[in-house]
């Protein structure tokens, strides 16, 4: 969060509105998010730990974020719906870039390249003509967020993280998605951990 945040509240578009879901934090969130003194940020809390989690490590980190992010989208209130974890960071000009490049394409989602300590990451592919880049470099029309991401994602057979289910959903249903191939976001190690993803999931048990 110390450098997401940050990152959020640098953009050069900043017509935004923040919402931070903290879901059974148990840390100084809240202090922190107070001490950026920003009246973009508005703080929600999510407290049940239970929220409908599978058993094994691997399915409930498919699942995980989905209960947090639908609250997200609950209270969003703007026109366009951008998604980035604590974890994530954005380069200063991500929403600006993506949003003319949506308006521009007459595009409904638009997602771009992101990079990691490995490299940049290839994008998916969701057909021959179109490519998705990580969740953490996605922006789309609000009106969207009637697709909810989907808890028992986790049970499908193929595309069962999160984000993979839901970018799939969309564009069976036709939603006009678009690509650039700039880098927008760096997704690193948390503080004191060494992988990314499931990987730091399952070290942290």
């Amino acid at each position: 969060m110390d450098l997401c945040l940050p990152s959020v509240l640098a953009q050069t578009h900043t017509n935004i509105e923040v919402i931070v879901i903290a879901h059974w934090c148990e840390d100084d969130t809240e202090r922190r998010v107070k001490a950026l003194n920003d009246p973009r940020i508005r703080l929600n809390w999510i407290w049940n730990r239970t929220l409908h989690y599978p058993d094994t490590p691997e399915n409930r980190w498919f699942a995980g974020p989905v209960d947090p992010i639908n609250l997200g989208l609950e209270r969003a209130k703007g026109d366009w719906v951008a998604r980035v974890d604590d974890d994530d960071t954005w380069e200063p000009d991500h929403l600006e870039k993506s949003l003319a490049a949506a308006k521009k394409r007459k595009l409904e989602f638009i997602s771009s390249a992101h990079d990691t300590h490995d490299g940049r990451v290839s994008p998916y592919w969701l057909d021959a003509h179109t490519k998705v880049g990580g969740t953490q470099t996605w922006l789309y029309r609000s009106y969207l967020r009637f697709f909810k991401y989907n808890r028992h994602c986790w049970r499908k057979r193929a595309n069962r993280v999160n984000d993979t289910d839901i970018q799939e959903r969309m564009h069976r249903a036709g939603v006009r998605m678009g690509y650039l191939d700039d880098v927008h976001a760096h997704v690193y190690p948390r503080p004191g951990e060494t992988n990314l993803g499931l990987a730091a999931y399952i070290d942290k048990g």
